[in-house]
């Protein structure tokens, strides 16, 4: 099921260590997909998610722009 989610959520989220995991475990793999001049996607794979990120340059920085992600079926249970 698709859900949008805002930006105070996960900043929520994430203060309250919602799916965080010792550096040990975490197992981060990031494989650029796409890279222009102005756009990027980026695919970031971990022990708790799957993501694809989109990216844009704006006023010279780097911003995500949108990510779509899913729970890893084999992530550790908390």
């Amino acid at each position: 099921m698709l859900q949008k989610i805002g930006t105070s959520y996960l900043i929520d989220a994430t203060g309250t260590g919602s799916g965080k995991l010792d550096d040990g475990q975490r197992n981060i793999t990031m494989t650029i997909l796409y890279y222009g001049d102005n756009i990027a996607m980026v695919e970031a794979l971990s022990a708790m998610f799957y993501d694809y990120l989109q990216l844009a340059r704006i006023n010279g920085e780097w911003k995500i722009v949108n990510v779509l992600w899913v729970m890893n079926p084999d992530a550790p249970k908390r």
